[in-house]
């Protein structure tokens, strides 16, 4: 009796499915025939995009560049060394800096790896994403997630925080792409596959 049921029960979707189908390709046919445009019928852009950018670590626009990336085949290379008791450190991200303290945000969805402390940056978390691409997060205050969590773009992380680097709020804040530190300021707005 369950088997006939059953058959039953495919059967009538089948036929629905068959209907249905019908009558979409009879809808199609009349916009065509009425020169009717509905863009994603006519291979035209969509009117929203679903594709996922990379994004900045905070919305706030008052946040500012205190420190640039460090890279050694530039000129002006002092914009990028962060300096603490007179020891030079070139800087592996980039220093972002507000009067006011200001949310830190993840910039794509991940899964955190890392929460920890150091004597010198103070709290600070790391994220895996997709490609090998891994965000990090430091001079945080406030952490709102913990290791294991999984994070989606904008989650917040936690509050920018205070360092002996200089004053104000800080978000010191790294990507790595196969293990080696590149510029953030180079993959805003792209994509993760165009990394």
């Amino acid at each position: 009796m369950k088997k006939l049921i059953t058959l039953g029960m495919l059967l009538v979707m089948s036929v629905l499915g068959l209907v249905f189908g019908y009558e979409n390709l009879k809808v199609d046919e009349l916009l065509e025939n009425n020169n009717i445009k509905v863009p994603f019928l006519n291979d035209e852009k969509p009117v929203t995009s679903t594709v996922m950018t990379i994004s900045k670590p905070f919305n706030d626009t008052n946040v500012k560049t205190s420190v640039e990336f460090y890279d050694s085949t530039k000129e002006n290379q002092e914009k990028s060394i962060i300096v603490i008791d007179k020891t030079y450190i070139p800087n592996k991200g980039i220093l972002y800096k507000n009067d006011q303290k200001f949310d830190v945000l993840s910039i794509y969805d991940g899964i955190v790896t890392e929460i920890g402390k150091d004597d010198l940056i103070g709290n600070f978390v790391k994220i895996k994403h997709d490609n090998n691409l891994v965000s990090i997060y430091k001079i945080l205050d406030n952490i709102s997630v913990n290791k294991g969590d999984h994070v989606k773009k904008g989650d917040k992380l936690g509050d920018s925080g205070t360092s002996p680097i200089e004053k104000g709020n800080l978000l010191l804040f790294e990507i790595k792409i196969d293990n080696i530190n590149v510029n953030p300021e180079d993959y805003y707005n792209k994509t993760i596959k165009e990394i």
